[in-house]
């Protein structure tokens, strides 16, 4: 049984928005990292380099996807008291809902 503390909630619902921003920040320098490097021929002469910053980038990237995915379903059983298992999906949507009106205020 999940433990009810809908104060937790917002604030991992909160820390939840910085984590999914740092992603997208991710997913952007990933591909920016990537096209500069093609296209200024530094990828031919120093392999290596674009080898390890492209993989460091993509871990990073699926790294702190999946701590936004963890974060949303803590919020989630956090905010309901119940496990995210046990919840139907329109329960989860209104759960979402709620967070959202609670972050902004």
């Amino acid at each position: 049984m999940a433990k009810l503390d809908r104060t937790e909630a917002v604030r991992l619902f909160r820390l939840r928005l910085v984590t999914f921003s740092l992603s997208l920040l991710l997913i952007i320098s990933f591909f920016l990292f990537t096209y500069f490097t093609l296209n200024t021929g530094y990828a031919v002469h120093h392999i290596h380099i674009f080898i390890v910053g492209f993989t460091v980038l993509i871990v990073a990237t699926i790294g702190v996807s999946v701590e936004t995915i963890i974060l949303t379903r803590s919020a989630i059983s956090m905010f309901t008291g119940k496990n995210m298992n046990e919840l139907k999906p329109d329960e989860v949507s209104q759960a979402l809902q709620r967070l959202r009106v609670l972050v902004k205020k």
